[in-house]
């Protein structure tokens, strides 16, 4: 390895040149990066919470809905994952002539 200021090779584990006598290696501060803390405050995580969650629950009102219209059932929380579910919600609305509804 080699000194950034005047380029002279020195061994693993020094932590000063031994020509220049500059520090070899940086202290690096850790904990939370402030430019992050500042970006996304409380006022702004909060109003994002609010606005997904009202988005979720609109998304799975419709999702139940189309479940409901399709299948003549009510919809329960595992219908929401199921695949087999959705697919039959996709043949019902293909319906006899083939074509999607929707």
């Amino acid at each position: 390895m080699f000194c950034r200021q005047c380029g002279a090779q020195y061994p693993q584990g020094k932590t000063q040149c031994s020509a220049c006598q500059v520090p070899l290696y940086e202290e690096v501060e850790t904990g939370p990066d402030p430019y992050y803390l500042t970006k996304f405050g409380k006022t702004e995580g909060f109003i994002t919470l609010i606005f997904t969650s009202i988005l979720d629950w609109l998304t799975g009102s419709k999702m139940r809905h189309k479940i409901r219209r399709d299948l003549g059932r009510k919809a329960t929380d595992t219908d929401l994952s199921s695949i087999e579910t959705w697919m039959k919600v996709d043949d019902a609305e293909k319906g006899q002539d083939g074509k999607k509804r929707g």
